[in-house]
């Protein structure tokens, strides 16, 4: 019995250090990743480009002259 609970921790102990090996590893990977796909846009800080359809600004200017009529209620 006492070698059987001793095989049982060892191997629970030995199970957190790897995984909290493998932990480290996996997290420092998705760490890394990160600012490679970001570098990948040219743009620099604080620049904004605006990309607009000319069909979706007559449809846009149609709308913004239109004036509704209301009544209070009291």
């Amino acid at each position: 019995m006492l070698k059987f609970l001793v095989i049982f921790f060892s191997i629970i102990y030995l199970g957190g250090l790897l995984g909290r090996w493998f932990l480290k590893k996996w997290v420092s990977n998705i760490a890394n990743q990160q600012p490679k796909n970001e570098n990948n846009n040219s743009k620099k800080e604080g620049e904004v480009t605006i990309n607009a359809n000319s069909n979706d600004n007559t449809k846009k200017n149609n709308i913004e002259g239109e004036y509704v009529d209301y009544e209070e209620v009291e």
